[in-house]
C-alpha cells in the first residue's frame, strides 16, 4: 500500500516542492555573495565577544588583585591600632601613636575595637584632620549602631566589607574584622576614605568597574550618589552568578532591568566573598560591528530589490499556506481542536494540510476521551495509563497514606436531605482533594464521607511524608474557613481527622478482567486507618505515626501522645499530633491550643462518660 493511501489522501502531486526548490536556487546565487559577508560579520562579531569579555575580566581580575592589596595593608593599619587600644596605654600614648597613623595614611579615617554584645565597650581613634578638611561631622557611635547588624557577624569568625558612606555624606569603606579567631570576643573597626580605592578601580575606557558585597550590596562605584544610596544590586545577573557561583572569577553575558545587554565579569577580592565586577555595554563594545552591519543592510536591500519580483510571486505560494498551519498548530496547542484547514494547492505542502487536518480530529477524539476519563480516574494515573507507564500486576513501593473522615457524620447527614447531603460532600471533598493534589498526592478512592490519599505510588516525591503532613495543614486551614462560612449561614460546623503512616505496600492495578482500578494494599494502609480513628478519642485532627514523625520532625511542631495498642498487633505504638509549621509564629504551642483552634475541648469534657465504649469501638488501646 503506498504512502498516500496510509495517510488516507488520494491526490496527485503536480507541482512538487522539489520543483519550487530548483526554482529557488537561482535566486539563491544571486545573495550567495551577501551569505559570505554576513557570516564574515558575525564571525567577526563573535571575535569581538570574545576579546571584550576577556578584556573585562582581566580588568576585574586586575583590579581585584590591586584592592586586595590596598584592603590588607589598611587592616595591618587597623589592627595596629587595635593592639594599641587593647594594650591598655596610656592616653598620650594611643593619642601619640594615632598622630602618627593618621600622618602617614590620610586615608585612614577611624579604627577602633568593640567587644561582643557590648557596644559600649567601643575603644577607638579617628583622625580629625579628615573631617575638619572636609567641613563635616561624624558620630561613630551611631554609625556602629545602626552598622551593628553587619558589624556582628565578625564575632562569629567573619570578614565582613560593608559601605557606610551614607552616615557620612562622603565615600566610605567599612572594614569588621574578628580580634582573634581563636576566641572571636572582640571585633576591631574600620573606616576608610574610599578615595584610594577608586583609584583601583578607575578603568577607563568603555569598561566600568566597582565593588560589591557577598550580598551585592555597592561597596565602591565612581558614581558618587550610587555609593551614598545603599544601592543593592542582588538582582543583576551578573551579581548573581557572583553570588552562586564558587569560583573565583567568572564571566557571563547578560541584559539589564531596561533591556541593554552588557558583557560582564567577576573576581573576587579574596577579602569578605567582595568581588570586583567590570561590564561593558554590547552596543559600545560592537560599535564597529554594528557599522559593518548597516553598510552589509544597505547591500542586501540593493540585492532583494533586483530579486524581489522573481522571489514575490513564488514565496506566497509557501508562506501563505505554511502561515494557516502554523496559525492552527497554536490553535491546537491551546485547545481548539475544530478547526478547518483547506488544501488549496496539490503539493506536499496541500499534502501536509489534509495530514493536518486528520491529525487534529485525532487529537480531539484523543482529548474527549481523556476528558471523560480523567472526571472517574485520577488524571495522574490516567495520563500514565494512557502512556503506557502503569505497570500491569504489583510492585512494591514505599508510600505514605492518609486517611481524612468526617466526624459524626452520619448523625449529620440525618439531618440533611440526600440533596444537600451530595452538595455538602461535593462542596467538601472539592476543598480536601485540592489540598491534596496540591501537595503532590493522588486521591486513591473515597469511602463514604473518607478520602485515603497516597504519596509515593505510582510515582514519588522524594519527600512524601513531608507533601502528605502539609497537605493534612493545608485541609485543616482550608476546613477552617469552611466552618467560618457555614456560621454565618447558620448551619453547623464540622470537624476532620486525619491519620498518616508512612512503610512498605504492594501498589498496582487490582479488580476483575471488567474493572479495574489504581490502588496500593497493605499493613501500612489499615494502620493509618486506625490511626485517623484516634483524633476522636484524642480530640485532634491530624496524629502521624512515629515512623511518619522521624522523617518531619525538623519542619514541623509535634506534640507526643500516649502511647497505644491497635487491635491485630502486639506491639505498642507512639503517635504524635501535628501542631503546624515551626517556622509558623502562628503554630499553636501544645495540644491545648490546638483543640481551642479546633474547637475541640467541648469533646474533652464529655468523653469520660463514653470513654470505654469509644475505645472498645474504634478498635484500639491507651496504654498511659
Amino acid at each position: 500500500m503506498s504512502n498516500e493511501a496510509n495517510l488516507g489522501v488520494k491526490k496527485k502531486l503536480f507541482f512538487p516542492i522539489s520543483l519550487k526548490l530548483v526554482t529557488m536556487i537561482f535566486s539563491i546565487v544571486l545573495v550567495s555573495l551577501l551569505a559570505v559577508t554576513i557570516a564574515a560579520t558575525f564571525f567577526f562579531r563573535n571575535d569581538n565577544k570574545i576579546r571584550a569579555m576577556e578584556d573585562t575580566l582581566n580588568y576585574s581580575t586586575l583590579i581585584a588583585g590591586k584592592v586586595n592589596s590596598d584592603l590588607n595593608s589598611i587592616l595591618e593599619k587597623g589592627r595596629l591600632a587595635a593592639i594599641i587600644l587593647q594594650g591598655g596605654e596610656s592616653a598620650g600614648n594611643v593619642k601619640g601613636f594615632a598622630e602618627m597613623i593618621f600622618a602617614s595614611d590620610p586615608d585612614m579615617i577611624f579604627a577602633g575595637i568593640m567587644k561582643k554584645n557590648n557596644p559600649k565597650s567601643l575603644r577607638f581613634m579617628h583622625n580629625s584632620g579628615y573631617f575638619l578638611k572636609r567641613g563635616i561631622t561624624a558620630d561613630f557611635n551611631s554609625v556602629i549602631k545602626a552598622e551593628y547588624g553587619v558589624i556582628s557577624r565578625s564575632f562569629a569568625g567573619e570578614d565582613i566589607l560593608f559601605n557606610p558612606s551614607f552616615y557620612f555624606n562622603e565615600p566610605v569603606i567599612g572594614l569588621s574584622v574578628p580580634y582573634d579567631r581563636g576566641i572571636n570576643n572582640s571585633a576591631i573597626i574600620i573606616f576608610y576614605s574610599m578615595d584610594k580605592i577608586l583609584e583601583s578601580i578607575a578603568t577607563g575606557g568603555i569598561i566600568e568597574s566597582f565593588i560589591v558585597s557577598g550580598k551585592g550590596d555597592l561597596i565602591a562605584h565612581r558614581d558618587m550618589d550610587l555609593v551614598k544610596s545603599k544601592t543593592n544590586y542582588e538582582s543583576m545577573p551578573v551579581i548573581r552568578m557572583m553570588m552562586t557561583n564558587p569560583n573565583p572569577n567568572a564571566q557571563t553575558s547578560f541584559k539589564d532591568d531596561s533591556g541593554v545587554s552588557f558583557l560582564g565579569a567577576f573576581s573576587r577580592t579574596g577579602f569578605s566573598n567582595a568581588a570586583v565586577i567590570s561590564m561593558v555595554n554590547e552596543e559600545v563594545a560592537f560599535a564597529m560591528v554594528y557599522k559593518i552591519q548597516r553598510i552589509v543592510v544597505w547591500i542586501t536591500i540593493i540585492v532583494l530589490s533586483f530579486s524581489f519580483l522573481i522571489n514575490f510571486f513564488f514565496s506566497r505560494s509557501l508562506s501563505n499556506p505554511i502561515t494557516r498551519l502554523a496559525y492552527a498548530s497554536d490553535q491546537i496547542k491551546n485547545g481548539y481542536y475544530d478547526i478547518e484547514i483547506l488544501s488549496e494547492s496539490r503539493d506536499e505542502i496541500g499534502l501536509l494540510a489534509d495530514s493536518f487536518r486528520n491529525m487534529a480530529r485525532g487529537l480531539a477524539e484523543r482529548e474527549n476521551i481523556k476528558t471523560a476519563f480523567g472526571k472517574f480516574v485520577n488524571k495522574q494515573i490516567a495520563e500514565l495509563v494512557m502512556k503506557g507507564e502503569v505497570k500491569l500486576g504489583g510492585e512494591k513501593k514505599d508510600v505514605v497514606v492518609l486517611f481524612s473522615d468526617i466526624r459524626s457524620f452520619t448523625e449529620m447527614a440525618e439531618k440533611l436531605e440526600p440533596e444537600e447531603v451530595v452538595e455538602f460532600l461535593n462542596q467538601y471533598m472539592t476543598l480536601m482533594v485540592r489540598c491534596i493534589i496540591t501537595s503532590k498526592g493522588f486521591v486513591d478512592k473515597y469511602i463514604g464521607d473518607s478520602i485515603m490519599a497516597v504519596w509515593g505510588a505510582p510515582v514519588g516525591t522524594g519527600n512524601d511524608a513531608f507533601y502528605a503532613v502539609n497537605a493534612a495543614l493545608m485541609m485543616r486551614n482550608e476546613l477552617i474557613e469552611f466552618n467560618r462560612e457555614r456560621s454565618e449561614k447558620g448551619k453547623d460546623i464540622i470537624h476532620i481527622g486525619c491519620g498518616i503512616h508512612c512503610g512498605p505496600v504492594l501498589s498496582g492495578q487490582i479488580g476483575s478482567e471488567d474493572r479495574m482500578e489504581y490502588t496500593v494494599i497493605g499493613d501500612t494502609v489499615n494502620i493509618a486507618s486506625r490511626i485517623e480513628s484516634l483524633n476522636k478519642a484524642f480530640a485532634t485532627d491530624i496524629l502521624i505515626t512515629e515512623e511518619t514523625a522521624g522523617r518531619v520532625a525538623g519542619i514541623f511542631r509535634l506534640e507526643p501522645m500516649q502511647q497505644i495498642k491497635v487491635s491485630g498487633k502486639n506491639d505498642a505504638m507512639r503517635i504524635f499530633a501535628v501542631l503546624g509549621r515551626k517556622a509558623d509564629c502562628n503554630t499553636p504551642r501544645n495540644t491545648t491550643e490546638l483543640r481551642k483552634l479546633l474547637g475541640t475541648e467541648e469533646f474533652l469534657r464529655q468523653k469520660a462518660g463514653n470513654y470505654g465504649s469509644a475505645l472498645k469501638e474504634e478498635k484500639y488501646e491507651v496504654l498511659d
